[in-house]
Formats: structure tokens, sequence, C-alpha cells
């Protein structure tokens, strides 16, 4: 789920030489990408995505009205939805496909990186958040990486990111010592707000926030009992009721 907000100014631009590419479906080059100033000012988006890791295609309000998410639903109507599509299951794989833009056989990661497995999304090309970072936005990750976690090198801010929040729970280069007891979600989305809320006016933000949605939830009782519709029959062979899924 991608979202835009207000545009803020940016002091450089990027400045495409599309003269490199063909103008067929054929291969076309690197575009190549500069940072010169320019007396034209760029009014460059803010870029918030929000990744839902394994969220039941029928599992929100605007699918399903047994499911209370309105803001989701409220997205959806004032947004582009879009029914048709494709993607890369594993968290990995669509991860690195987000972040590269390609296909995820041709990123390298052709199976989940595990925390103790010494490899991760390859180094060789820039990523969404360097490109972006490059140009002068403000980049933020929060929530589950998955992108590799064995080498310094793997991690979010060496990555393109300046900022990481997230799954086993860090802050940048230091352990989270004071959410005992706190709800994940509750904690990846107030760290969001946060960002989104201390950013500069005069520079844009790229913040990615990605949660956890494919085990069986713990929700305060709030949430939970607000969902009474849903069978609480079994997932094939999980022994979690449907509705911890919810």
């Amino acid at each position: 789920m991608v979202t835009k907000t207000t545009n803020h100014k940016m002091s450089k631009r990027t400045q495409v030489d599309r003269t490199q590419q063909e103008d067929s479906y054929g291969t076309r080059s690197e575009p190549s990408i500069t940072t010169e100033p320019s007396a034209e000012t760029l009014q460059a988006p803010n870029i918030v995505i929000v990744i839902a890791d394994a969220l039941g295609y029928n599992d929100v309000g605007f699918r399903n009205p047994k499911f209370v998410t309105p803001v989701i639903d409220t997205l959806s109507k004032e947004g582009i939805r879009l029914d048709n599509y494709y993607v890369e299951a594993f968290a990995t794989g669509f991860r690195a496909s987000l972040m590269t833009g390609k296909y995820f056989p041709n990123t390298g990661s052709m199976a989940f990186i595990q925390n103790a497995v010494d490899n991760c999304v390859p180094h060789d090309e820039l990523n969404l958040a360097e490109r972006l970072q490059r140009v002068g936005y403000s980049t933020s990750f929060i929530g589950k990486w998955q992108m590799g976690y064995s080498r310094t090198s793997c991690l979010p801010r060496n990555r393109g990111f300046d900022y990481f929040y997230g799954l086993d729970f860090w802050e940048n280069d230091e352990p989270v010592l004071d959410a005992d007891g706190e709800f994940g979600t509750d904690l990846i989305t107030s760290k969001a707000i946060e960002r989104i809320e201390m950013q500069d006016d005069d520079k844009a933000l790229f913040l990615t926030v990605a949660y956890e949605t494919r085990k069986p939830a713990n929700p305060p009782e709030e949430y939970k009992n607000k969902i009474i519709d849903i069978p609480d029959g079994k997932l094939g062979p999980l022994k979690s009721p449907r509705k911890d899924f919810a």
C-alpha cells in the first residue's frame, strides 16, 4: 500500500538523461542520475509505503464487512485500488522486488532470509531508499526488515535508510529496552507517526512501515472483540483460531 502526502520542496532535482533510453520494449540502459542544483524548484512528494505482511486478500473491510478496517477502507475509497496483481509470497523476495524494481528471481533473493543466515539482498545496485536518499529525501524504515541481518552491511542503516526501528526491536544501532509489555503493532505505529510529525517541512520523507501479520495475533481485547462474526475454525494444519489472524 503506497500513499503520498503533501508536496515539499527539495533544494536539488533529479535529472534523468533519457537520450540513453530506447523508445521500445527492448533493453534500456540505466538512466544517468545527477543531483546538480537547479533554479527550477522540484516539488517532491512525501512517500509512505505500508507493508501488511501476508494480510489475507479478503481480510479487509472493503472486501468483507465482517472485518473492521476503517482507515484501510478509506484509503481504498479515496485512492487507487489494484485488484489484479502478482507478488512474491515470501517476505524477502517481495521486499527485494519492492526496493529494486525487479522480478524477485532477478534480485538474488530466492529464499526467505532467516536471522542467522549469512547473506542478504545483494548490494550490486542502488535500491529505492538509496536513490531517494541521494536526491535529498529523509528515509526511515519501521517494522519487519527481513532483507538480511547477519552483517552490518545488510542492515537498514547501510541500505539507504537514515533511521530504523523494528524487529527484533532495535532503534538504529541500539536495542529497545523500554518496550516490555507493549503491543508490538502499537509500537511500530506510534514510531511511524512520530517520524511523520517530526519531519522537517523543507525536506521530503520516504517512510516504509512493515507490519508482521502472518502469525496468530494477540491483540488488545478492545480490538479482538470488534470482530465477532468470524468463525473460530482452524486454518488447515494451523492450530490457532481463524479469528486470531484477522
